[in-house]
């Protein structure tokens, strides 16, 4: 998912992409000094700009999933990352109950 929106956003590439879904994985939601330590595999990206990363695959999924927007298609990646879709399925629906909770207590 390569953003460029705006000036907030900096461009990821999709080996970039990988390590950092790999890290929220491997760095769940209440680990202490999460976004510096997903930033410190990422060479290049400061804590900032991975939890402004979160935020935009937060806000990617809602729209995915509220069918405003098609998920994203890699050309010859094909979720190269995951060993079926299934898994992805996994992974997206953890953030998507992630992100409901902190709304809810919000």
């Amino acid at each position: 998912m390569a953003h460029n929106n705006n000036n907030a956003r900096t461009i990821w590439t999709r080996e970039e992409d990988k390590i950092f879904e790999s890290a929220l994985v491997e760095f769940p939601d209440k680990t202490p000094n999460r976004w510096d330590k997903i930033a410190a595999l990422i060479p290049g990206k400061s804590a900032k700009e991975v939890e402004e990363h979160y935020n935009v695959l937060i806000e990617d999924i809602m729209d995915i999933e509220a069918g405003i927007i098609e998920p994203p298609k890699y050309r010859g990646d094909c979720l190269s990352t995951y060993d079926d879709l299934g898994e992805f399925d996994d992974i997206v629906q953890r953030l998507v109950d992630t992100n409901e909770k902190q709304e809810d207590l919000k």
